[in-house]
């Protein structure tokens, strides 16, 4: 006890030293353990991508006729989602620019009574996104396109406000 009362400045100065090599010690093996983790986590990766890669790559009866199986049920789905998005579209009818244009125009007034009895105030340059075609009729071969189109734009507006999301 005397030589720390008399060699004050050494005794603070080991002190702190054996403070600070037992925190960097703590920090020491901290590092080490995640190195660990981290090698041990590398290592397994690793081994299980060799493993994956020298699997053998060679075809079976067993996985051609599973293959053949998705691809037909695959085709079978699509073609079933083809026929209900068919039945569900609207057909293509025939049609002049000029009815088209009459059709554009009762549709809009239509639309817009619609949507002042159910309280909704639509802009009034709004033209169903046809704005285009208000005073300039169509060409003749995308009268019938943009009629179903028209028809189309027409139904959902109706679903909207007789479901009362607007």
């Amino acid at each position: 006890m005397n030589w720390i009362k008399e060699n004050k400045f050494l005794s603070g100065f080991l002190g702190v030293l054996t403070i600070g090599i037992g925190v960097l010690g703590y920090f020491v093996l901290d590092a080490m353990g995640r190195v660990d983790t981290a090698r041990e986590n590398y290592t397994t990766q690793a081994s299980e991508l060799a493993r994956l890669q020298n699997l053998p790559l060679t075809p079976s009866k067993k996985n051609l006729d599973a293959l053949v199986a998705q691809k037909t049920e695959a085709v079978n789905v699509i073609a079933e989602y083809q026929a209900t998005l068919g039945a569900k579209s609207f057909p293509l009818e025939p049609m002049t620019p000029e009815q088209f244009q009459d059709q554009l125009k009762a549709t809009k007034t239509a639309i817009f009574a619609r949507a002042a009895e159910g309280g909704t105030k639509l802009p009034p340059k709004f033209f169903l996104g046809f704005e285009a075609y208000e005073t300039t009729p169509p060409k003749p071969e995308a009268a019938a396109p943009l009629g179903r189109q028209l028809k189309a734009i027409e139904w959902v507006l109706n679903q909207v406000f007789e479901n009362r999301i607007l």
